[in-house]
């Protein structure tokens, strides 16, 4: 074998072969035997340096050239061999050279190219591939182990486009929303998000896409395939392409349903009262604050609303006689009670005790006021069961309108509470109205 093939004197200039010789690839001529073996007529230095190859050594054994390939890819090799030799076209193979124990990666492709002595020679060029398919295996068991990290997250990874469009989502989003990625992926964010939340999204994308900067702490609902809704929090972040132009948003979607339900708990339970479930003391007396500080429009200083004070009668023998449990039944009973008898436009809630508040905003006169309270006392004459008991009870309730019988709660209250004391002094079971301030006394309009 000749430095320089015969077959290819006369074809090549001197400064082709000169080029040959310095390429940092691996060049070669062979001619293919019946079942694949090459019979090299010439090998560049650096062909016969990365296949670890003296020249005499391979001219003198031509099998050194296969025994050079991982016996693993030797038959893969010679497959291809004949495939190309068959079909007369273009030789590509990617396979390891083993050598002293050391394999290295190479990429040899050859053409052919008819000859009258030889029919037809394979011109090819070797290249060593070892540091790419390195770069290829980091990169393998890096996806691999974000794919991990991914699949075995409990948050939702997705991306978005400029258009707002999902691209991506992680499995797990089926385990989270109920939803196949693909059932999602091309769709615009509002087809999951809820319709209050979506401008509040819109925002947040597009902030995320003219800053540049990352964006924490989104909070929105999100439909499950159920039909329901779910709380989730995003922290997101700019995706940038190659040139490093922001290219979309990647988003981390946790589920903070858990978190809302308790929060919503937290702000229940701080506004209404536990036995009863009727606004507390002083959520009630919030309502009326509002209310009493609410524009009046022209100006007019006659009774728009008003409260009703309200004291069971006779509740203190049935604690005395049957027990708090008991008690503490019927108020839960009277609760309800309340509830259902008042508009929906109105409020009720539980002072304390067996005292209770209704606040009537839009009530307009005393006579408005007394019809409301005449079914509430008859809604409470009703008698109440509690296990084996059948209880008799019965109410006093006191009225108070504003802003004309005052604009300040501890004055209205304090008016309602004494027009309650003045229907229990007159029997009980009824109501009585506190008259309006600017006419200088606190006389009482009572109704049973």
């Amino acid at each position: 074998m000749d430095k320089r093939p015969a077959a290819a004197e006369g074809t090549v200039s001197e400064a082709t072969w000169n080029l040959l010789e310095h390429l940092p690839v691996g060049t070669y001529v062979t001619t293919l035997d019946a079942v694949g073996n090459p019979r090299f007529l010439y090998a560049s230095d650096r062909w016969l340096v990365m296949c670890g190859l003296e020249r005499e050594a391979l001219m003198a054994d031509q099998s050194l050239a296969l025994k050079v390939i991982h016996p693993d890819d030797r038959g893969r090799m010679l497959t291809a061999n004949l495939e190309a030799q068959a079909q007369q076209r273009p030789f590509r193979w990617e396979g390891r050279l083993l050598i002293d124990g050391r394999d290295s990666w190479v990429l040899i492709t050859s053409n052919p190219r008819p000859h009258p002595e030889y029919d037809v020679l394979w011109e090819g060029v070797m290249i060593d591939i070892s540091g790419y398919k390195a770069l290829e295996m980091e990169l393998r068991v890096s996806e691999k182990k974000f794919r991990t990290l991914v699949e075995q997250a409990n948050d939702v990874i997705y991306t978005l486009n400029f258009a707002g469009e999902f691209e991506y989502l992680s499995p797990n989003v089926q385990e989270n929303l109920g939803f196949r990625p693909e059932e999602v992926s091309g769709r615009y964010i509002g087809a999951i998000v809820h319709p209050d939340d979506l401008a509040h999204c819109e925002r947040f994308l597009q902030n995320v896409l003219e800053s540049g900067v990352k964006q924490p702490g989104l909070e929105y609902r999100v439909r499950h395939a159920d039909g329901g809704w779910r709380w989730h929090v995003t922290n997101a972040s700019p995706l940038f392409d190659a040139d490093g132009r922001v290219s979309g948003m990647l988003g981390i979607g946790r589920d903070i349903s858990d978190r809302k339900d308790a929060e919503s708990r937290v702000h229940y339970l701080a506004s209404h009262d536990a036995l009863t479930e009727l606004s507390n003391r002083e959520a009630i007396l919030e309502a009326l604050a509002s209310e009493l500080h609410r524009p009046r429009g022209d100006g007019n200083a006659a009774a728009v609303g008003a409260i009703l004070f309200i004291d069971l009668d006779g509740f203190k023998p049935v604690n005395d006689h049957h027990g708090h449990a008991v008690g503490d039944r019927v108020l839960q009973i009277v609760a309800r009670r309340l509830d259902s008898t008042v508009r929906e436009t109105d409020s009720v809630g539980r002072l304390g005790g067996d005292e209770f508040l209704v606040l009537l905003p839009g009530a307009g006169d005393a006579g408005t006021a007394l019809t409301v309270a005449g079914k509430i006392l008859a809604r409470l004459r009703e008698p109440v069961a509690v296990n084996e008991l059948r209880l008799q009870l019965s109410c006093s309730i006191g009225i108070a309108l504003f802003p004309g019988q005052g604009d300040e709660v501890k004055t209205l209250v304090r008016k309602a509470d004494d027009a309650m004391y003045v229907a229990k002094r007159g029997g009980r079971d009824r109501a009585a109205v506190a008259e309006p301030v600017p006419r200088g006394s606190c006389g009482i309009a009572a109704r049973r």
